[in-house]
């Protein structure tokens, strides 16, 4: 059965057109870098076997017909989905990682044509380890180079596989998480397992920054 590695990148912003790239040839120094980049992506894929799951808002079903879990008519009716084996990364794509590559690829650094775009992309970015801002049509051609340079069938995942991996292997589990629970210090609200608005603020003031634009680590909580 074919495996389908699929890697899942925060999609925000608009940015500009994906012209034609002409690649410049590589010093024997940045082969060296591209060598430990493509190594560490590979390291970061985890295997997810192939299964039959219930697909969108399960909890009516879980609760032997009770309460759903939204009233969000996107997510029913739950329905049986089967899937491939595939392969999906473990974490988000850095924003300094999508910067590498597209320095290594030939192609200019993001860059937006109205001034708020870019301070907000800045502002996005403060945070190293933080997740690469970019919209699907960049998310997909970052997939598609990553496939010319590997061989491997490097996708964005579908809704069905990013469901399915979310809630492991399609288990009953409505919250992203470890361990599918909300955990957090109660005095001030630090999330141990999640971000929390309080986490949010704090870091924003910090930084000054506007706290909707925090966005942590991608390896800042458990899995």
């Amino acid at each position: 059965m074919k495996k389908n590695l699929a890697v899942f990148l925060l999609i925000l912003l608009s940015g500009c057109d994906d012209k034609k790239v002409v690649t410049p040839p590589l010093t024997a120094e940045q082969n060296k870098e591209l060598d430990i980049f493509l190594s560490r992506v590979r390291a970061d894929m985890v295997y997810m076997p192939a299964g039959t799951f219930l697909m969108g808002d399960f909890c009516s079903e879980m609760r032997k017909g009770g309460a759903f879990c939204t009233s969000d008519k996107n997510n029913k009716p739950a329905h049986q989905v089967e899937l491939s084996a595939f392969s999906i990364s473990k974490k988000k794509i850095t924003h300094e990682d999508y910067s590498f590559y597209l320095k290594i690829s030939g192609r200019p650094p993001q860059q937006f044509e109205k001034p708020w775009r870019n301070k907000a992309l800045s502002e996005m970015t403060a945070i190293k380890g933080g997740p690469a801002i970019i919209n699907w049509r960049e998310a997909d051609n970052y997939c598609t180079w990553l496939r010319k340079q590997t061989g491997f069938n490097y996708s964005l995942p579908t809704e069905a596989q990013w469901e399915y991996a979310a809630r492991n292997k399609g288990g009953y589990v409505s919250i992203a998480t470890d361990d599918g629970s909300l955990r957090h210090n109660r005095k001030t609200d630090v999330g141990d397992n999640f971000a929390t608005d309080y986490d949010r603020q704090t870091i924003s003031e910090q930084l000054g920054i506007d706290s909707q634009y925090v966005f942590f680590p991608v390896d800042k909580y458990p899995p």
